[in-house]
């Protein structure tokens, strides 16, 4: 004998007419291009600051042993001797940088109820 699964019908709450299905449908297009536009925008930003190559510098010395005495003298050689946090440096020399952070690029879900109903 086969079991059968019992069908489930949704709660009253979310039933929809045909009108409201058809409805929120002819939004989704729209509700779809905003997200990809803002995600576009979002992008354009991020590969901005991602490839800008303008935030670093160096300095150089003429040895080796010139340059792991200037960050020794400087406090910085705890940091490394070759590639320093910037942040990290300015801290140690009692800079307060006022430049913004960018922000940790966070992927977000775009809108609609409707994917609730629809993946499961």
């Amino acid at each position: 004998m086969a079991y059968k699964i019992p069908k489930e019908e949704p709660p009253a709450k979310e039933r929809m007419t045909v009108e409201e299905l058809e409805a929120e449908a002819a939004r989704e297009p729209n509700e779809v291009m905003a997200a990809f536009e803002e995600r576009v925008k979002n992008e354009e930003a991020r590969l901005q600051d991602a490839t800008d190559s303008e935030f670093w510098f160096t300095l150089c010395f003429q040895t080796r042993k010139q340059k792991e005495e200037f960050l020794t003298k400087a406090g910085l050689i705890h940091l490394g001797d070759k590639y320093l946090d910037g942040m990290k440096v300015a801290k140690v020399m009692g800079i307060k940088l006022e430049s913004p952070v960018p922000p940790i690029r966070r992927i977000q879900k775009f809108g609609g109820d409707y994917l609730k109903r629809i993946i499961k």
